[in-house]
């Protein structure tokens, strides 16, 4: 299971097939590819009549699945050859066995086999530059299954992205409706009345009384207001100006790799983690066992 897809050797086994029977043309022995089941998926030449056979626990491929390294196999020297329930029906005189590995998993194994004396003389006389060329099919074919296993990742995701999309544009008013409740709650309802009591003579909020405009014609006769309301316009602009053009500054040194900038980030930042420290420290207090009332109060 690779994040979350069970992709095996039998996703690509067409591609595999055909890497069997290149190697088995260059090299005139006879290929074939085991699953991590110990079931043979490909093969060529005697292996191609074998292809959906269960090998045997005790053989030369489990020990290669179990151990994730290349074995070289001689029949007449090899033990597991002799304890294999095939013994008997076998003909490989020698293999060269090669696990087929994605990531840190064993997907199964690719191995060479000789038949006659002459391969068996062939494998065995240059079984280094054997396993060096069989372990870069190995990796060709793990190659080839990462590509699928990369490809199937990015239509998961896509799917994913497309119903995420379905699902914003059909419920969106359902997504929209807590901010915009929060907002109209928050700023558009106190805003209205604000624009409303302006037009009002009140002490409270519920005693308030509709006068018109006369709150705007005693406030442009006061002989202040010009002077108040010129200081707060200028206050409001240059306060906005200087705050945005600051806040754009700092963002965009903290994106730049600058020396120091880790440590900038973290002193920014640490304002943000005192409110929440402080609560934290605040309830602390309010359960605690020995001096909080209430903590007393929750335990009658």
């Amino acid at each position: 299971m690779l994040g979350g897809l069970n992709l095996k050797l039998n996703d690509i086994t067409n591609y595999i097939q055909s890497i069997c029977q290149n190697i088995s043309t260059v090299l005139d022995v006879d290929v074939t590819v085991v699953s991590k089941d110990l079931v043979r998926i490909t093969g060529t030449g005697i292996f191609e009549d074998k292809i959906n056979e269960k090998i045997s626990d005790n053989s030369a491929f489990s020990k290669v699945l179990n151990s994730g390294e290349t074995y070289i196999i001689n029949r007449e020297l090899d033990h597991s050859c002799k304890i294999c329930i095939h013994n008997k029906d076998c003909k490989e005189l020698a293999d060269i066995c090669t696990p087929i590995r994605l990531g840190n998993n064993n997907l199964g194994i690719l191995g060479i086999a000789a038949f006659t004396e002459e391969q068996k003389n062939k494998i065995l006389s240059k079984d280094q530059e054997l396993c060096e060329f069989i372990n870069s099919m190995s990796n060709l074919i793990s190659y080839k299954l990462d590509e699928l296993y990369k490809e199937e990742i990015k239509t998961v995701e896509q799917l994913e992205k497309e119903e995420i999309e379905k699902a914003i544009k059909k419920y969106w008013p359902v997504f929209l409706l807590p901010t915009m409740a929060a907002f109209t709650i928050g700023f558009i309802v106190p805003f209205i009345e604000g624009i409303y009591l302006s037009f009002c003579k009140f002490t409270t909020i519920k005693d308030a009384s509709f006068v018109g405009f006369s709150n705007y014609v005693e406030a442009f006769k006061d002989s202040t207001f010009p002077h108040a309301f010129g200081f707060t316009a200028i206050f409001a602009v240059v306060t906005l100006v200087l705050v945005n053009l600051l806040a754009f500054a700092l963002a965009l040194a903290l994106t730049q790799k600058i020396k120091g900038t880790n440590i900038f980030r973290t002193i920014f930042f640490m304002p943000n983690l005192i409110g929440g420290i402080v609560l934290g420290y605040i309830w602390q207090l309010i359960f605690d066992g020995i001096f909080s009332k209430f903590d007393m109060a929750l335990k009658l």
